[in-house]
């Protein structure tokens, strides 16, 4: 799975950052699209409705529909970690190409902090299913 964004990202130049907050009482998703050459490029917005605006995003930069995979798959995470942890959880996942894709996880928990940086999707799933 992981080759499929690698492709994608070496063809976009890319960073995708999408962020659910439940300590906010609205707008408790952000979703950010930049360009890496050149940051002033970017799409940044707070929201209720996370789908609607990565929507929005990707037709502004006429990124293909397959990057919705992307924005699927924060959202299963965010899920499974709002199910796990109540609404009180910061999430922060990122997905860059350097010399290889990156993922980065951030958490936020009451009184912890989580962070993982990986080069594959399972790897990622293995560190939040050991949380």
């Amino acid at each position: 799975m992981s080759q499929i964004y690698q492709e994608y990202f070496k063809e976009d130049n890319l960073v995708f950052f999408f962020k659910y907050d439940g300590i906010r009482n609205a707008n408790l998703y952000t979703i950010m699209i930049a360009d890496k050459q050149s940051l002033d490029n970017k799409l940044v917005r707070d929201t209720d409705k996370p789908y609607t605006v990565y929507s929005e995003f990707i037709n502004r930069k006429n990124i293909n529909k397959s990057a919705d995979s992307m924005f699927y798959l924060f959202m299963n995470f965010s899920e499974e970690l709002i199910n796990k942890f109540n609404k009180n959880i910061v999430f922060v996942f990122t997905i860059e190409m350097l010399e290889t894709i990156s993922f980065h996880v951030n958490i936020a928990l009451e009184n912890e902090r989580h962070t993982c940086t990986k080069s594959s999707v399972e790897d990622i799933e293995e560190f939040l299913s050991s949380l």
